[in-house]
């Protein structure tokens, strides 16, 4: 049994005459080439965790298992918070519109903040 390990120990094998049925294909990489693997896997859980782990717990926990990159991640984070704040904008700017035009108990109009109340109200009067 050979073992080659790129695709020059192949063709050198072949070239030599080894059967290609006993050739065995081993690891490309050596012990230094498998440690900057480890370690770059561990930085980019490190920096997932930095990112998100502590107000995004599993938002964190999906990265690291999918392998998504910590770009990827810092994207995902940025549209949950402007989808967030859109949201917030929108409610601000419903309950704007009712506090502009609530009527009081002697029907003028009055400003103060909308409940809840006062806009499901509104929306079943129209």
């Amino acid at each position: 049994m050979t073992t080659v390990r790129n695709t020059q120990e192949f063709q050198a094998a072949l070239s030599a005459g080894v059967d290609p049925k006993t050739i065995r294909v081993g690891y490309a990489g050596n012990d230094d080439v498998t440690s900057r693997a480890r370690m770059a896997e561990r930085t980019r859980c490190l920096e997932i965790y930095r990112l998100a782990g502590k107000n995004h717990p599993a938002m964190a926990a999906r990265a690291i298992d999918s392998g998504m990159s910590v770009e990827a991640l810092g994207l995902e984070l940025f549209k949950q918070e402007r989808r967030a704040e859109q949201e917030k904008t929108t409610v601000q700017a419903i309950t704007k519109r009712w506090d502009e035009g609530k009527p009081n108990n002697e029907g003028a109009t009055q400003r103060g903040p909308a409940t809840v109340t006062d806009i499901t109200n509104g929306f079943q009067k129209r």
